[in-house]
């Protein structure tokens, strides 16, 4: 078909525009199964701050009781009273009851009177049947789980106090009123 008409200007654009495409230099262009890394989100920003704080206070609670755990193991056992044994130990300045499962009554290596020695087994031993170590450790997992509310380090002391008054109340009730002044001089004394 020689005489059919033919478009010359547009056979003449096309061959341009093929020409100065081949003549660009090629630029891979990314495909869709290459995913591009997602910003960082404000719920993973504050997860990773929970996170951190969460830790944090885990070591400052733990670490400090598992290195005394360690330094306690090396005092000298003296005792037992109600199955748990009695160790004593430059590490404290008062009688404590120490641990949550497999508790052990520490007193400060010093002499004490027997009746004071007396009181504050009666009183440490009242700890271990109300289970306040066990209430403490609650109250300590509540503040690193939340953290960053302020309430929670009030009521780690608020809790420390109540199971300090109550195993007073408790060694007190079947005491004469001179006993109990007796037994408060005692506790001030150690405080």
């Amino acid at each position: 078909n020689k005489d059919a008409p033919t478009d010359n200007a547009s056979d003449v654009s096309n061959n341009t525009t093929q020409e100065a495409y081949l003549k660009q230099p090629y630029i891979p262009q990314a495909s869709e199964d290459i995913k591009k890394p997602n910003p960082i989100t404000p719920a993973e920003i504050i997860t990773g701050i929970w996170t951190l704080g969460f830790v944090l206070l885990v070591l400052r609670y733990f670490v400090p009781y598992f290195v005394f755990k360690v330094k306690i193991r090396k005092s000298e056992v003296v005792g037992d009273a109600g199955g748990i044994k009695i160790r004593k130990s430059n590490y404290v300045l008062s009688p404590i009851i120490f641990g949550v499962f497999k508790s052990v009554l520490i007193i400060p290596d010093i002499d004490m009177m027997e009746k004071d020695y007396e009181l504050a087994i009666q009183h440490e031993l009242m700890h271990h049947k109300s289970h306040d170590a066990l209430k403490k450790l609650f109250v300590v997992l509540v503040n690193c789980i939340f953290w960053f509310n302020p309430v929670t380090y009030f009521m780690v002391g608020f809790v420390g106090e109540i199971c300090e008054y109550a195993c007073d109340e408790a060694v007190v009730e079947k005491m004469s009123v001179s006993e109990r002044k007796e037994y408060s001089m005692k506790i001030l004394d150690i405080v």
